[in-house]
């Protein structure tokens, strides 16, 4: 059977962590900065530990009113960044964590190859503490992974539109985001099929622990062994 990993973005202070860890091989637990609190994703991410599932600490720019969402101004960069930093060393200080996932605007930013302020302070914490980082294959993600010399997890997203250029279409866009399940699953396999390591599902939506399941299953009935 050919390995897949089914990853979950947890620890933001919703009501369906629990259930979401008893399907996931993988857990993207918010840092408390743009959303949740850091006493809770601790509690997460003990509990993902508790039920063999790999713990990824997935840091987002601290304005909580969007949900991280934002890009920073450039009065904003240098303290976001310092928080980015702090979320991580947070984490990484209470719980042993198998890989970084970016949240948010930052995810998006760190796609920018313009953005060099915020590329180099990531790449420069990746490769201080030899984490691997999660993202997008084939983009400025991949690149950050290998200035950082450290190992690159690539990711899809069963839930979210693409574009013809296989990028995620901006959320408030027609298409951005998937709501029938046969079309999600049927998008998760695809995905599966064209070698992405890991496949994630949202876990701030209604609705995210059925999804999550029946991605599960479509992938286990198209031959995928979740890891």
């Amino acid at each position: 059977m050919r390995p897949i990993s089914l990853n979950v973005d947890i620890g933001e202070g919703m009501p369906w962590d629990g259930a979401l860890l008893s399907i996931a091989t993988a857990a993207n637990v918010g840092c408390g900065a743009h959303a949740g609190s850091f006493r809770n994703s601790v509690r997460v991410a003990h509990l993902a530990r508790a039920n063999g599932v790999a713990v990824g600490a997935h840091p987002g720019y601290p304005d909580r009113e969007v949900f991280g969402r934002r890009s920073p101004t450039p009065k904003e960069v240098a303290p976001w960044l310092d928080s980015i930093k702090q979320q991580l060393d947070q984490m990484l200080n209470a719980q042993p964590i198998d890989y970084v996932k970016p949240h948010g605007a930052l995810y998006h930013d760190l796609l920018g190859e313009d953005n060099v302020q915020i590329c180099e302070a990531l790449i420069e914490w990746l490769a201080e503490h030899e984490v691997p980082m999660m993202g997008m294959a084939g983009t400025h993600h991949q690149v950050i992974a290998e200035h950082a010399d450290v190992t690159f997890i690539s990711e899809g997203f069963v839930e979210r539109g693409y574009d013809a250029e296989g990028k995620l279409i901006a959320r408030g866009l027609p298409g951005a985001e998937l709501t029938e399940l046969d079309r999600i699953c049927r998008q998760a396999v695809a995905l599966a099929e064209i070698g992405i390591n890991s496949l994630c599902v949202h876990g701030d939506r209604e609705g995210c622990v059925g999804i999550a399941q029946a991605v599960r299953t479509a992938l286990e009935t198209a031959g995928f062994e979740l890891t």
